[in-house]
C-alpha cells in the first residue's frame, strides 16, 4: 500500500479497475477526504488509457450537480496521471441489488435523481457511455451519485477524438449498450437514456433485460430482442413505471423520451404519485403515458431538451420539416388551449404548483421594480389551492442552472426553471403606464411550450390604488386556475390588511426582506425601520425585526414582538406562527414552543424557520437528538445558501450526539464559515487525538483558539497546560466584553472548573466557581427563559463539582438559585440538571439511597450522560459494584453523546470527555476489586492510552 500520492495521505485502496486503482486519501491542506483515481501505466494500451483518463477530467470538470461526483483536480505523478474527486461514503448500487430488487417508490426516486444528473451532463455536451449499477453509489442518506465519467464522450462533433473512436473498439458494458452504439452508428444523449432503462429494469426485477451467456449473445439480444415488460415479471410494479422503462428501452432512439430532463420530470411525477397512492393501473390497451408528445419532441427551448443528432447531414431536412409542422401544430394547439375551457382544477386537496416570475416594469418609475411582483406573490400565497415555488427553491434552482441568484425570471428562463422543478403554471406580469393610469397584467403560461393559457388585466388610477388592484388581479388569476369563488373568499384578506396601505412602506419592506435573505442585516434593518416610520402598524415589518434582533438586542426584539402581536390581525398565518414562537420562547413553556414550531413545519413545510426552530427547541429543551436531526435536515434542504452553514453547524452536533459521526463530518466541514473550530470538536468527540493535535496547531491565538487548545491538552491529561490556555481564553474574551460580544465566556470557565477539580485544587476551584456564579446567577430569572438559558446548567454543573469537593453548603446555595427557574419553565433538560445537583448534595452528606432515587427521577426527565455519571458514582458509593460497572461501561462508550450534551447544556465539553475517559479508570478499579483482573488490566490500558499525561 502506498503511503502518499502527491500531497495526499493514502488510507486505503477502494478498488481496482481496467483503467487503474482508486484510493481513499486525506487532503491536509483543505482538511477533507478525497478519492484518487490513478491510471495504471504498466498496460500495453496505457497511452490510450491516459488520453481517456484526461478526457474524464475535462468532462467531469464541467459538471456541478448533486447527483454527480465532483472533480477537485488532476495532476501527474511519475508515469501516472491522477484525478482527485469528491469522496462519497456509501454502497454501489450493484452491491445493494445483490440483496434483492428495490421497491417501485425507491426506483422512481432513483430514476429521478440519476436522470437529473444526466440532464446536467447532457446540457454540458457530455455523455456517460457506461451507465450501470456499478457506477452508481448510494449515500447513507439514500441519495444517488453517478461515478466514473472515465468513458464519457463529448457529444459535439468538434470534440470527437478520431484516435479513440476510430479503432472499431466497443468500450463499455455490453448489457447496457444501446442498439445504435452496438451497430456502429453515431450516438447522442439518448444512448445514456437506454442505459438508464437497463439499470432501472435491473433494480426492479433483479435481472438484465438483455443478459445472455456471453458478450456476443448479449449484444445480439440488445439489437433484436424485445424485453419482457417489468409489469409481467413484477405485478406489483405500477403500470406507468413499467411503461416508462419500456419507452427508455426502445430500439429506435426517436421512440425514446427525447431528453434526460423530460425523463427526470416523469420520474419526479411518478415518485409523488406512488408515494401518495395516486398511480393508476391502466389496461393493456392503454397508450403509455410517457410516449413523447408533439411538444416535447418538437420544441427545444433549453440545452437540456435539445436532441443533438450526429447522423449524416441528409437527415437534417427531415428533422427541419418535422420541426416546422410541429411548431405550427403547437401554435394552433396553444390557441385552442388558451380558451376559457382550458382551466386547471385547483383545490386544497389538489394544489397546483406555481412559479411567479418577473413583473416587468415599463413605467419608468423605479419604485415599482420588484415591489409589484412581491405584492402579487403575497396575494397568491393566501390560497390553499396553490403551491408557490418559494424564494429558496428558486434560488437553489438558479444555482443548479449556474445562473446568478438575482436573475430576472423572464418567460424564457421561467419556462426552463418551471420544467426543471415540475411546476405546472408559470405566471409573468407587467406594470405599464396607460395615460394617467397604471395598467397591471398577469399571464398564466404553460412552461413546456410557453403558450399563454389565459391572462388578466386591471388598472390603478393612482399609486395608492395599486395594492387593492393587485389583490383583485390575484383573485382573478386564482379563479382562472380553477379555484372556487367560495375558497377565494374564505382565504383572502385585503392586502392592505396583511401588508400595508402605504406603497412606499411596502417597497422598503420588500427590499429590506431581500437584504435580510442576502445576509445584509444592517441594510435590512435600515429599510425595515423606514417601513415602520411610514406605517408603524406594519406587522410583517415588526416580525422581520424580531428575527433580526433576537440574538443581538433582546429588548428591541421584545418591543417588535409586542408591536406585531398588537397588530396580529395584519399577520399572515406563517407570520403568526413565527411571532407566537418567539412569544412562547420568552413568556411560555417548552411544550408550547415545540407545539408551535411543529404545527408551523407541518402546515407550511417550505418555511425554513419552522423546521430550524423546531430542531432547536427539541435539542435545547428535551435533548431529543433524533427529532432535532430530522428537523435540521429538512431546514438544511430548503435553506438559502447564506443560512446553510448555520444549519449545518446545528445538524453536525446533533448527528454526532446521535452516534452518527460518519454523517456528521460533512456538515462540520460545511459549517466552517460559522464555526471554524468545529472540526476540532469533531476530532475530540470521535477520539481522533492525532487529528485534533494537528488541527489545533493551525488556530489563532484568540479566546476561541486558547479554549480549544486547552480542551485538547486536557483530553491528553496535560492539565497544567490546559489550565494555562483556558485562563488565557478567559482573559482574551474579557477584553472583548462590551465590544464584540457581551456573552460571558461560560465554556472556558466550566472547562477550567473541571480542570481544577481534576487537579484537586480546592482553593482555586472555590474561587473560580464563585466567579462563575457571579457571571451566571444574574441571568437566572424566576419566570420565563433567561437571555443566557445555559446559566441554569452552568450553575448546576459548577454546584456538582463543588459538592464533590466537600462544599455541599455552597452547592446548596446554587441549587436554591436555580430551583425557581427550573420549576417555572419546566424544561426537561433543566429538570434533569437540577435533580443531579440535589442528588450530589445528598451524596456529599452521605444520603446515598435518597440521592439514587433523586437521580432516577432526573433521568426520567432527560437521559443525560452528566446525570448518569452521578448515578454511576452513587452506585459505586452504595457498594453496588456490578451495577456501577455496567453504568461506567455505558458512559465510556458514549463519548460522542456526552460531548454534545456538554456543548449544549453548559458548554462543559471538558467534563463530558473527562467523564467518558475516567469511566475507564472506574471500571478498572471496580473490576479489580471484584477479582476480574483481565477486565481491570484492559481498562487501565485503555485509560492510559487515552489520558497519557494524567497524574492523580
Amino acid at each position: 500500500m502506498v503511503e502518499k500520492i502527491g500531497p495526499y495521505r493514502v488510507y486505503e485502496r477502494l478498488g481496482v479497475g481496467g483503467m487503474g486503482e482508486v484510493f481513499k486519501a486525506y487532503d491536509d491542506r483543505l482538511d477533507r477526504w478525497v478519492a484518487i483515481k490513478r491510471i495504471r501505466p504498466d498496460r500495453e494500451d496505457a497511452e490510450d488509457n491516459r488520453e481517456r483518463f484526461k478526457r474524464e477530467a475535462r468532462a467531469t470538470a464541467r459538471l456541478n450537480h448533486p447527483a454527480i461526483v465532483h472533480l477537485y483536480g488532476i495532476f501527474q505523478e511519475g508515469d501516472s496521471d491522477c484525478i482527485v474527486m469528491e469522496y462519497v461514503e456509501g454502497r454501489t448500487l450493484d452491491s445493494i441489488l445483490a440483496e434483492g430488487p428495490l421497491d417501485p417508490l425507491r426506483v422512481a426516486s432513483l430514476g429521478h435523481e440519476i436522470a437529473s444528473g444526466l440532464a446536467e451532463a447532457h446540457a454540458n455536451g457530455i455523455l456517460h457511455r457506461d451507465l450501470k449499477a456499478e457506477n452508481i453509489i448510494i449515500t447513507p442518506r439514500g441519495r444517488s451519485k453517478i461515478l466514473d465519467f472515465g468513458l464519457a464522450k463529448p457529444i459535439l462533433r468538434s470534440e470527437l477524438d478520431p484516435v479513440l473512436t476510430g479503432k472499431g473498439q466497443l468500450v463499455g458494458t455490453s448489457r447496457a449498450m444501446s442498439p445504435e452504439y452496438v451497430s456502429g452508428d453515431n450516438v447522442d444523449h439518448r444512448s445514456d437514456l437506454f442505459a438508464l432503462g437497463v439499470l432501472l429494469y435491473e433494480t426492479l426485477t433483479g435481472q438484465s433485460p438483455f443478459k445472455a451467456h456471453n458478450t456476443l449473445a448479449t449484444l445480439k439480444q440488445v439489437m433484436l430482442h424485445r424485453q419482457t415488460p417489468v409489469k409481467q415479471l413484477s405485478p406489483k410494479v405500477p403500470q406507468e413505471l413499467s411503461d416508462l422503462i419500456d419507452r427508455l428501452l426502445e430500439k429506435d432512439p426517436t421512440d425514446r423520451p427525447q431528453s434526460a430532463h423530460e425523463v427526470a420530470l416523469a420520474f419526479g411525477r411518478l415518485t409523488g404519485q406512488i408515494s401518495s397512492g395516486a398511480v393508476d393501473q391502466p389496461s393493456s390497451g392503454t397508450q403509455p403515458i410517457y410516449k413523447p408528445t408533439t411538444t416535447s419532441t418538437g420544441a427545444a427551448f433549453s440545452a437540456s431538451d435539445t436532441v443533438l443528432d450526429l447522423r449524416p447531414r441528409s437527415r437534417w431536412m427531415t428533422v427541419v420539416v418535422v420541426l416546422v409542422v410541429l411548431l405550427i401544430t403547437a401554435f394552433f394547439l396553444g390557441r385552442y388551449l388558451s380558451g376559457p375551457d382550458a382551466k386547471a382544477t385547483a383545490s386544497a386537496a389538489n394544489p397546483i404548483k406555481v412559479l411567479v416570475g418577473e413583473f416587468k416594469n415599463t413605467t419608468g418609475q423605479e419604485r415599482f421594480d420588484v415591489t409589484v411582483g412581491a405584492l402579487f406573490r403575497t396575494s397568491l400565497a393566501q390560497s390553499e389551492s396553490l403551491s408557490l415555488l418559494s424564494d429558496v427553491q428558486v434560488a437553489d434552482a438558479l444555482k443548479r442552472m449556474e445562473r446568478p441568484a438575482d436573475s430576472k425570471i423572464d418567460p424564457a428562463l421561467g419556462a426552463e426553471l418551471a420544467q426543471r422543478e415540475g411546476v405546472r403554471s408559470l405566471i409573468v406580469g407587467s406594470i405599464a403606464k396607460v395615460g394617467s393610469k397604471n395598467a397591471i397584467t398577469a399571464a398564466v403560461v404553460r412552461p413546456d411550450d410557453q403558450v399563454v393559457r389565459f391572462s388578466k388585466s386591471t388598472t390603478a388610477d393612482t399609486e395608492d390604488d395599486i395594492i387593492s388592484a393587485v389583490q383583485n388581479l390575484g383573485n382573478e388569476i386564482r379563479s382562472g386556475l380553477g379555484e372556487s369563488p367560495a375558497e377565494i373568499e374564505r382565504t383572502s384578506q385585503p392586502l392592505e390588511k396583511v401588508t400595508t396601505r402605504d406603497f412606499e412602506a411596502l417597497r422598503a419592506y420588500t427590499f429590506g426582506s431581500q437584504k435580510l435573505r442576502e445576509g445584509l442585516k444592517d441594510e435590512a434593518i435600515s429599510l425595515l425601520e423606514r417601513a415602520l416610520k411610514l406605517d408603524p402598524a406594519f406587522a410583517m415589518a415588526h416580525a422581520k425585526l424580531v428575527a433580526v434582533y433576537s440574538d443581538a438586542d433582546q429588548a428591541k426584539a421584545l418591543q417588535h414582538m409586542e408591536a406585531a402581536q398588537a397588530n396580529r390581525d395584519r399577520l399572515t398565518e406563517v407570520e403568526k406562527y413565527y411571532i407566537d414562537g418567539w412569544t412562547y420562547r420568552w413568556k411560555g413553556t417548552p411544550r408550547e414552543v415545540i407545539q408551535n414550531w411543529a404545527e408551523m413545519s407541518n402546515l407550511h413545510p417550505r418555511e425554513f424557520a419552522g423546521h430550524r426552530n423546531l430542531g432547536l427547541a427539541l435539542w435545547f429543551y428535551e435533548n431529543d437528538l433524533p427529532g432535532a436531526v430530522k428537523a435540521f435536515e429538512r431546514a438544511f434542504e430548503i435553506a438559502e445558501s447564506n443560512s446553510r452553514p448555520e444549519v449545518a453547524n446545528l445538524l453536525s452536533y446533533c448527528l454526532l450526539g446521535s452516534g452518527r459521526g460518519a454523517e456528521a463530518r460533512q456538515y462540520f466541514e460545511a459549517a466552517k464559515e460559522v464555526n471554524p473550530l468545529g472540526m476540532i470538536d469533531y476530532f475530540l468527540a470521535m477520539d481522533m487525538q492525532p487529528e485534533a493535535d494537528a488541527a489545533v496547531q493551525k488556530i489563532a491565538n484568540d479566546a476561541g483558539g486558547y479554549a480549544e487548545l486547552g480542551l485538547v491538552k486536557a483530553d491528553r491529561g496535560e492539565l497544567e497546560l490546559a489550565e494555562r490556555n483556558l485562563l488565557a481564553s478567559i482573559a482574551a474574551a474579557s477584553e472583548l466584553d462590551g465590544k464584540a460580544s457581551a456573552v460571558p465566556p461560560f465554556g472556558a470557565h466550566t472547562d477550567l472548573l473541571t480542570v481544577l477539580y481534576l487537579e484537586q485544587n480546592d482553593f482555586a476551584l472555590k474561587a473560580r466557581a464563585a466567579e462563575l456564579f457571579d457571571l451566571s446567577s444574574s441571568f437566572v430569572v424566576p419566570k420565563g427563559l433567561a437571555t443566557h438559558s445555559s446559566s441554569v446548567t452552568v450553575l448546576t454543573t459548577a454546584g456538582k463539582l463543588l459538592a464533590r469537593s466537600g462544599e455541599a453548603g455552597t452547592a446548596e446555595i446554587y441549587a436554591k438559585i436555580t430551583a425557581p427557574a427550573v420549576k417555572n419553565f419546566d424544561m426537561p433538560v433543566w429538570t434533569a440538571h437540577q435533580g443531579m445537583l440535589e442528588a450530589e448534595i445528598l451524596m456529599a452528606r452521605g444520603q446515598n439511597e435518597l440521592a439514587l432515587a433523586k437521580l432516577d427521577a432526573a433521568l426520567s426527565a432527560a437521559n443525560l450522560i452528566i446525570v448518569r455519571e452521578s448515578k454511576a458514582t452513587c452506585l459505586d458509593r452504595l457498594g453496588r459494584r456490578e451495577a456501577a460497572i455496567a453504568e461506567w461501561q455505558a458512559i465510556a462508550e458514549s463519548r460522542q453523546q456526552a460531548f454534545v450534551e456538554g456543548y449544549l447544556t453548559s458548554f462543559g465539553r471538558l467534563f463530558a470527555v473527562a467523564s467518558t475517559s475516567l469511566a475507564e479508570q472506574s471500571v478498572a478499579r471496580l473490576a479489580s476489586e471484584s477479582g476480574n483482573q483481565e477486565l481491570a488490566a484492559n481498562k487501565r490500558a485503555a485509560f492510559a492510552a487515552r489520558w497519557p499525561g494524567y497524574r492523580r
